[in-house]
């Protein structure tokens, strides 16, 4: 699967970071951008099962320029109830494999 990474917020559980599934892919012809979107908390949405689904949905390598800009809307994890300010930020680098 395809997952982000955030940190942990609880202390004293002994987990240092959570993954959440990647559910959407989105292409931003204009501004350049791709977006990643997390799974959402009671989804029924569809997850990315592997690398290879999400690298599918990203734009074609001819498209891959310095100008193309990664984003993940946040927050990442969230809970079961109560209302997020949604927004994205920039991912400076992407780690693909077991090891980090």
């Amino acid at each position: 699967m395809a997952y982000l990474a955030a940190p942990d917020t609880v202390e004293g559980d002994s987990i240092e970071i959570q993954l959440v599934p990647v559910v959407r892919v989105e292409w931003d012809d204009g501004a350049k951008i791709v977006r990643l979107y997390p799974e959402l908390p009671d989804s029924d949405d569809g997850t990315m099962p592997t690398v290879d689904d999400l690298m599918a949905n990203f734009p074609p390598d001819s498209e891959i320029t310095p100008e193309v800009r990664l984003q993940v809307q946040i927050p990442i994890v969230r809970s079961g109830a109560g209302y997020y300010h949604l927004g994205f930020i920039e991912i400076p680098e992407i780690v693909i494999g077991l090891e980090f």
